[in-house]
Parts: structure tokens; C-alpha cells; sequence
């Protein structure tokens, strides 16, 4: 295995024939102060381990979490070469359906398995014109997420 020091919510697990990466936990730098998580550059160092010309089989296991750092993923993901079939194990829910909505992977969703996805949601703490921005964010992170999806569900047809 690649020494890649990643933190031990995200492990690669080097195969003769495939390379298999597990994403569990929640989407961003940090969560909450005791909960382990993943974000865009970790996916980056251990996707920079993997060979390329080896087919990856990943287990997410997410609640969601950053909407930007899981379109990002979903973009260092896509410029493998190889086969990605892309396995949810308990739990894809919210930003971490965008992962497994890579275009030209599969996706296998094992039985008793729970997929969610929801329209954006955002907070907001501040005064009435940061207030005022803030409500327009989850109208503008929908263009993307929806395009995502439609380049996913396009496949199918």
C-alpha cells in the first residue's frame, strides 16, 4: 500500500487487478470537532498514488457534507482512465451523491443501502446584506449539482 499519510477515513487498498479507495465519513476539511472527514485534497494525494491504467472500485460510506468539495472530487475522479465502479455501502446522502454521480462509472448501490438527495441548503450569520447573499447560495449551487446529474443520468439513455 502507497504510503500517502492520509487520515484514516480515506484508505487505499492496492489490488493485483484493481485499486480500491473507501470514502467514509462526512465531505469537507473539517466537520465537527470530534468526527473524522475527507475533502478534495485528500482525494487528490491518494488519486495521485493510483495507477492510472488500473480499473478503481470505491466504497462510500457519506453523509454528505460540501457541495464544492464533492464536485471537486467528482472532477479529479473523472480524468481516471481506467474502469470506476463506484459502490455506496450504508449511506450516500446529499453532496456525496455528487460523487457517485461520476459520469462514466458505475454505480452500484447495495441492498439496504441509503440514497438521498435534496435540494441545496445553506446557513447564514450575519447582517441583513450577508443575510441577503447567503439566501441567493442555494439557488446557485443548484446549477451545477443539476448538471452533474443529468450528465449521469443521460448514460442511462
Amino acid at each position: 500500500m502507497p504510503n500517502t499519510e492520509l487520515r484514516p477515513i480515506l484508505a487505499i487498498q492496492e489490488k493485483e487487478e484493481i485499486t480500491i479507495l473507501n470514502f467514509f465519513g462526512p465531505i469537507a476539511e473539517k466537520w465537527f470537532e470530534d468526527e473524522k472527514c475527507f475533502d478534495e485534497a485528500e482525494v487528490a494525494k491518494a488519486f495521485a498514488a493510483v495507477n492510472p491504467n488500473k480499473p478503481i472500485d470505491i466504497y462510500i460510506n457519506s453523509p454528505g457534507g460540501s457541495v464544492a468539495s464533492a464536485l471537486a472530487i467528482n472532477g479529479i475522479l473523472s480524468r481516471h482512465k481506467a474502469g470506476i465502479t463506484i459502490h455506496v455501502t450504508g449511506l450516500a446522502a446529499s453532496a456525496a451523491t455528487l460523487i457517485t454521480s461520476l459520469k462514466n462509472a458505475k454505480t452500484v448501490i447495495s441492498k439496504g443501502s441509503l440514497f438521498m438527495i435534496h435540494n441545496p441548503m445553506s446557513s447564514a450569520y450575519g447582517n441583513a446584506e450577508e443575510l441577503e447573499m447567503e439566501f441567493r447560495i442555494p439557488e446557485i449551487k443548484k446549477i451545477p449539482i443539476s448538471k452533474t446529474y443529468a450528465e449521469k443520468v443521460s448514460e442511462m439513455f
